[in-house]
């Protein structure tokens, strides 16, 4: 799940930390004052543009390549998702997305316990 969330009764482990990119060339926040975020937002405002519900990916980067939206999908989903109508570019001014695993405090079985330490190795 996405960082900040609210952590009250969860243990936590930071998987990632990666650069989110941008379909357009390299940019600031202001240059996008005219643009949206699949979530309706301005797009020239620090927020995580998280695409509604009724958005899907490939609606997403149709909208994308239609010039109707842009995004800040972190590096994996633009290596997950290449689209040729699309190029990622930084965006010098946007902090990077923090992505985490967390799982109820009072777990303790071993399963629980190997989740973390497996899934940092397979992001390492």
């Amino acid at each position: 799940m996405p960082r900040p969330f609210d952590d009250r009764g969860l243990d936590a482990e930071t998987l990632l930390t990666e650069p989110r990119l941008v379909a357009r060339s390299r940019l600031r926040l202001a240059d996008l004052a005219d643009r949206v975020l699949p979530d309706g937002a301005p797009a020239d405002r620090e927020g995580d543009g998280a695409p509604s519900r009724h958005l899907d990916l490939a609606h997403i980067f149709n909208l994308i390549e239609l010039g109707r939206l842009v995004w800040f999908p972190p590096l994996s989903v633009t290596r997950r998702h290449p689209r040729p109508g699309i190029a990622y570019r930084p965006v010098d001014d946007l902090r990077p997305p923090i992505l985490a695993l967390a799982w109820p405090e009072d777990s303790r079985s071993s399963a629980v316990a190997a989740l973390p330490r497996t899934a940092l190795a397979w992001v390492g």
